[in-house]
């Protein structure tokens, strides 16, 4: 690893580059720019609008050649002043977006506080991801790391940098669980009697109970009461006297 020097900008900054390219870009005068929340080294080219960027330099240096068209530096730790070769990496505009540094209040990145929940999302090619529902800022940071590091690979941007204490695989499993409740919730809502319940998309009352650990489907029916009546008889039938809990109790004593 070669020895880093430093330049001095304006604004009382400094540009990291590696001592052999230290004394070719003393050659001129640089200074701090800010863009995107983050300071970049440049110089002017003659006109203020066509200054020039110390890391593009640098990297052509690295890569002795200019940069193709579409190519575009990307710093790997996201510091726009840190212009050693280790540190800057060729990329098109999608992976330099994704490196790019955001973030919220919290200070992570990658998800929304939405009604007393952390939503943690991601968005790949252009599409975005949901990636479940989490209690703490600090859990769907960690949700949205994983999901960056399966679909960016290097020009992933994590807000935990080494840290996988959450596989990609414990991601989708907690989204499509929060899938599953959302259904179940836009489907059915309690009814006024024990084990009723209206679905939604037939309009249909659906009564069900558990015995023994086990999940009983008792039918479908036009009215809440009658299924609430349905499933009475139903854990009657199992259960005899002592069926409960039941809508209609003294149907169960009466038996």
């Amino acid at each position: 690893m070669s020895n880093i020097r430093h330049i001095p900008l304006s604004q009382g900054k400094f540009a990291q580059v590696d001592e052999c390219h230290y004394d070719y870009l003393m050659q001129w005068t640089w200074h701090a720019a800010k863009a995107h929340k983050t300071y970049y080294a440049r110089r002017s080219q003659g006109r203020a609008k066509n200054a020039l960027a110390m890391h593009h330099v640098v990297l052509g240096l690295k890569l002795g050649r200019p940069l193709a068209d579409g190519e575009l530096p990307d710093h790997r730790n996201g510091d726009g002043l840190c212009n050693t070769e280790e540190n800057l990496r060729v990329a098109d505009h999608a992976q330099n977006m994704r490196n790019r540094r955001t973030s919220n209040e919290s200070g992570y990145r990658g998800f929304s506080l939405i009604a007393g929940e952390y939503k943690a999302s991601i968005r790949v090619n252009g599409v975005g991801k949901p990636l479940g529902s989490y209690e703490t800022a600090e859990e769907a940071a960690r949700a949205y790391d994983a999901a960056a590091r399966y679909h960016h690979g290097e020009f992933a941007s994590t807000n935990f940098d080494g840290d996988e204490a959450m596989s990609y695989e414990q991601v989708r499993a907690k989204n499509k669980q929060d899938n599953l409740a959302r259904r179940r919730a836009a489907c059915a809502r309690l009814s006024g009697y024990t084990g009723v319940v209206l679905d939604k998309r037939s309009g249909r009352f659906i009564a069900t109970l558990s015995h023994k650990g086990k999940a009983h489907h008792v039918g479908s029916y036009a009215t809440e009461l009658e299924a609430a009546i349905a499933r009475d008889d139903y854990l009657i039938k199992l259960m005899g006297p002592l069926a409960s809990p039941l809508n209609f109790p003294e149907r169960g004593r009466n038996e």
